[in-house]
């Protein structure tokens, strides 16, 4: 079964709760990109070009179901109000003071931090009653948030009709490309969290791809490698869980050189891979390794890129991770890039143009290539049905 994308005819004239993707880097109440706010403008201007009255739900940040003055969706009111050029209207408990003439209003409402509530992160039935108090329809645009089984994902589907908004469409679709790919495939894997990424890449080394890891995942493949990594961020009790025909696959690419210092100011060198000093931390790939993942990389149909190579928020030590993404820009394949960290960092340097498709998807885009189920996506296409 298919999910259902929204419709003039689901939406024109009802109450739409729109579950949004707001998830954004900000410097206090400065938004520092708005990538994924502007992927929800055709969605929101078709719903108010046919007559909805629009219920924004997104979370920010990880509050843990208490209030964060710090985490508000407050100051994203005027952003978003800004990228679709109508305004917007902030609601700061929706949960508890749903009066029915607030609940009717005509337009745009946004609605506080979901995630200021305990009941959304545990999918509670009665929380998500309360989220559909305020709608007639469901719409979910929030892929990268997909993976997570809560109440304004999953449960709330229980009460509303519920159909896919026109971002999740091409999420899904650019995916569904880099699921049954042309080969030759080439996964870029960097960034921490190799939890979340090993099914990943034992998905692609399964299906003859190749993999290039950086980061602090190269760290931890090194360690169990029995290479020194000296004072690097690794993760240690994750090694004994590698299989080692995973950790010695042939088709498994790590760094051959690396940029290494003792503190992320002082100096730094060029060193072989498994030459890292004990007082040393490893910073960034290195000139050998860019050459080496760029001549894997021209040869590759498919790429998927996910997390950075290096420590990029020091600039001096983003450069294999550009480098890397010019390459990728100059291969000729499909190229797909998702994650925040890596996003954010080709938006700042202009290099986003080169791809063939831009998901705002991180976990839930490398859940989503292992070939896992993804419980928002689920309850879209086992939810409630129109009557």
């Amino acid at each position: 079964m298919s999910v259902r994308l929204v419709s003039a005819g689901a939406i024109r004239g009802k109450r739409v709760l729109l579950r949004a993707d707001f998830d954004v880097s900000r410097a206090g109440r400065r938004v520092l990109d708005d990538f994924r706010i502007r992927q929800h403008v055709p969605t929101i201007r078709f719903l108010l070009r046919h007559g909805g009255k629009i219920r924004v739900a997104a979370h920010l940040g990880r509050p843990g179901g208490r209030r964060v003055p710090s985490l508000s969706l407050r100051p994203l009111a005027r952003v978003l109000s800004r990228a679709i050029g109508t305004p917007v209207r902030f609601v700061a408990d929706p949960i508890h003071h749903a009066r029915q003439d607030h609940r009717d209003i005509s337009g745009v409402l946004l609605f506080e931090n979901i995630r200021f509530w305990p009941g959304e992160e545990k999918n509670d039935r009665h929380f998500a009653g309360r989220l559909a108090r305020w709608a007639d329809v469901y719409v979910n645009e929030a892929f990268a948030n997909s993976h997570r089984n809560h109440a304004s994902m999953a449960a709330v589907t229980n009460f509303l009709p519920a159909y896919a908004g026109f971002h999740l469409r091409t999420e899904l679709a650019m995916l569904k490309r880099v699921r049954h790919p042309r080969p030759p495939v080439v996964a870029i894997l960097g960034g921490a969290k190799l939890e979340t990424k090993l099914p990943l890449m034992e998905a692609f080394l399964a299906r003859g791809g190749a993999v290039l890891v950086g980061g602090t995942l190269a760290n931890t493949l090194f360690l169990a490698r029995g290479l020194a990594i000296g004072k690097s961020v690794a993760d240690h009790g994750f090694v004994r869980r590698l299989r080692r025909s995973t950790i010695y696959h042939s088709r498994l690419h790590l760094p051959v050189d690396l940029l290494v210092g003792r503190t992320a100011h002082g100096a730094s060198r060029v060193v072989p891979a498994g030459a890292v000093g004990p007082s040393d931390t490893i910073f960034d790939i290195g000139p050998r390794t860019v050459a080496q993942f760029g001549a894997i990389i021209s040869k590759a149909r498919t790429v998927i890129w996910n997390g950075p190579l290096g420590f990029v928020e020091v600039f001096r030590f983003s450069r294999g991770t550009l480098s890397v993404a010019r390459r990728i820009r100059r291969s000729r394949g499909f190229r797909v890039v998702g994650g925040g960290d890596t996003v954010a960092l080709l938006h700042h340097h202009r290099l986003l143009d080169g791809f063939s498709h831009v998901s705002t998807g991180g976990g839930a885009m490398l859940a989503y290539l292992a070939g896992e189920k993804l419980p928002g996506l689920e309850a879209l296409k086992h939810g409630k049905h129109e009557a």
